[in-house]
């Protein structure tokens, strides 16, 4: 299954950290996650067979800028147009209080 996710603050961080943890066992129940996008405010990281999570996870601290993947001012909204996947996580912050 591929996903994108829009939004890596720290319920992104978290799915995306937890995906990772899970990998094999997800694979041993015949459902891979390739997550094929990861959006923050200011661009999205990219790869269309699924980015390396080990790497994502090392950028929880610097943010997603950093990774060679990451195209700056290319928003969540670009992306799910142009990008197949099978399904989109929103985790952006709400603004209802």
């Amino acid at each position: 299954m591929k996903i994108q996710v829009i939004g890596f603050g720290k319920v992104g961080k978290s799915l995306i950290k937890l995906i990772e943890e899970k990998e094999e066992t997800l694979e041993l129940m015949e459902i891979p996650i390739d997550v094929v996008s990861i959006s923050d405010s200011k661009g999205t990281a990219i790869d269309r067979d699924g980015l390396e999570l080990d790497e994502v996870v090392k950028q929880t601290k610097k943010g997603l800028c950093d990774m060679s993947e990451y195209v700056p001012n290319y928003s969540a909204i670009e992306c799910v147009k142009n990008l197949q996947s099978d399904a989109v996580v929103e985790l952006t912050p709400s603004t209802a209080s």
